[in-house]
């Protein structure tokens, strides 16, 4: 695990509570140095992004591998549990212990060289030469296309496969034919069943590129009637003009979120890649805030009835109009319920049985036996 601040990681965490809840014995190991006040933890003292240099990247995933193979050998788990990044790695080492490895796909931005950063629909062609997804970066295509192949050996060497949405699992089946199972995110927080008074705010989480926020700027800048609220970490250059925005109010991550969701009577997700789910998304509607967001990837599919898609979601006219229906209260009101209903899907404890039904089917059968590549 990395430290607990992306919601592909909480997500993650959320799961492993749930099996501590069955009965599983969780112990985690860190890439940083810190320890896990939750579970016994064996920090690596790693760095904990596969970004920069090729032969830093390359020479990253081999201290992963050694680190992972030692700790496997002396703790002499019954499975390995990883996700994203360093999948292949983490697998390699487990396999060879003879340990079942579950891998965790929170999204697909790792199987791209340019993360998919157009969000539209498209059959990845695995060659990247004329995607336009490349851009730039199209110089990388022969380091990159090297980690692909060690990606897709080891997602396609995994015991099993746990996806994040159905977009997640149809994308790495369309792309590489490897099969994998469909887990939601589940929420832990106790579910409100009415919403009394809305708040008065559009609010957006981590204001960054390619999270849209140059998108959401724009619909601000439409929208001088309304108050938004952009929270998380952002860009020198992007809070320089929110500031320069004045019905914009920007809030640095906060360890009360609960104070932002009150002032809070829409989420935007205006995402240019494909979100693997939209953790932020479920987080909202649980609260009955309805969401508006972009086509790119399971956010229509995460939010369900809970709110609006946004089509063209490079438009910045288009996202305007959608957030003038929710100046009617009726129409604010229903919307909420629908974000409250939909939400409950996250409820429950339907995704921990089924992880762990995989869990002790790993443990019973040979290390190996993959989800495979058809």
């Amino acid at each position: 695990m990395y430290p607990p601040k992306g919601g592909g990681v909480i997500s993650l965490r959320t799961v492993c509570a749930g099996l501590e809840e069955e009965g599983f014995e969780i112990s985690t190991a860190y890439s940083s140095s810190e320890k896990d006040s939750q579970w016994i933890s064996h920090p690596l003292g790693l760095a904990n992004s596969m970004r920069g240099l090729w032969p830093r990247i390359w020479e990253l995933e081999g201290r992963w591998q050694r680190a992972v193979g030692r700790l496997v050998e002396s703790e002499k788990p019954d499975v390995v549990i990883t996700q994203q990044d360093i999948a292949a790695p983490v697998v390699r080492a487990s396999h060879s212990h003879s340990v079942p490895a579950l891998v965790f796909l929170q999204g697909v931005d790792l199987l791209c060289l340019g993360s998919f950063w157009s969000g539209t629909p498209w059959k990845c062609s695995y060659r990247c030469v004329g995607c336009k997804d490349a851009g730039g970066r199209l110089w990388q295509f022969p380091f990159f296309r090297a980690e692909l192949s060690r990606i897709r050996e080891g997602l396609a060497s995994a015991d099993a496969i746990v996806s994040n949405s159905g977009f997640t699992a149809s994308t790495l089946k369309s792309i590489w034919g490897i099969d994998s199972t469909v887990a939601f995110p589940i929420l832990r927080e106790p579910p409100q069943r009415s919403r009394a008074e809305p708040g008065t705010k559009i609010l957006m989480f981590s204001p960054v590129p390619h999270k849209g926020v140059d998108i959401a700027i724009d619909v601000a800048e439409r929208s001088r009637d309304d108050k938004f609220i952009f929270v998380g970490d952002a860009r020198a250059r992007t809070i320089e003009r929110m500031r320069g925005v004045p019905n914009i109010e920007y809030v640095p991550w906060t360890s009360d979120p609960e104070s932002v969701y009150r002032q809070a009577k829409l989420l935007m997700m205006p995402s240019l890649i494909p979100e693997g789910f939209g953790r932020g998304c479920a987080e909202a509607m649980s609260r009955g805030i309805p969401c508006l967001v972009s086509t790119a990837g399971a956010l229509p599919e995460t939010m369900g009835k809970g709110g609006d898609v946004v089509k063209n979601h490079h438009d910045p006219d288009e996202w305007v109009a959608a957030i003038s229906k929710y100046s009617d209260p009726a129409y604010l009101a229903k919307k909420s319920r629908d974000a409250l209903d939909e939400s409950m899907r996250y409820r429950g404890s339907k995704t921990v049985d089924h992880v762990a039904a995989v869990l002790e089917t790993l443990v019973n059968r040979r290390v190996g036996s993959s989800p495979g590549v058809t």
